[in-house]
């Protein structure tokens, strides 16, 4: 799956930031990600989340693969109605989170579905 655009960066440039990162991290100027800031899960992909590729030093948002594909989908579309409603739902996801229950939140495509289709708004 090629990348999207994602802030006002093309998929090419974020990839290749991307790529940049991850060099960083294997000639260890830039540290490892190693623990989801949302769910604190340690094992399986984490990656850094960059929101402006022009700054691929920032290391504050790592995130494990499930959380950071959460976060894509509820960014996707925010300009309609049910584009606000995955924004609020990435709101409650955070919370839940940092409450310890997002590991139960696993399958939101079905939310997402649900959303897009206009039987959750």
């Amino acid at each position: 799956m090629a990348t999207g655009v994602y802030n006002g960066f093309s998929g090419v440039f974020r990839d290749s930031q991307g790529r940049k990162q991850m060099e960083l991290v294997d000639k260890g100027i830039l540290p490892p990600p190693t623990k989801c800031y949302l769910c604190g899960q340690t094992e399986g992909r984490v990656l850094y989340h960059l929101e402006d590729y022009n700054d691929i030093m920032n290391i504050d948002t790592p995130m494990c693969f499930h959380c950071h594909m959460v976060l894509h989908c509820c960014r996707s579309g925010t300009d309609t109605y049910r584009g606000q409603a995955r924004k609020n739902y990435w709101e409650l996801y955070k919370q839940a989170c940092s409450n310890g229950y997002c590991k139960r939140l696993y399958n939101v495509q079905d939310l997402f579905k649900a959303i897009d289709e206009g039987r959750i708004l």
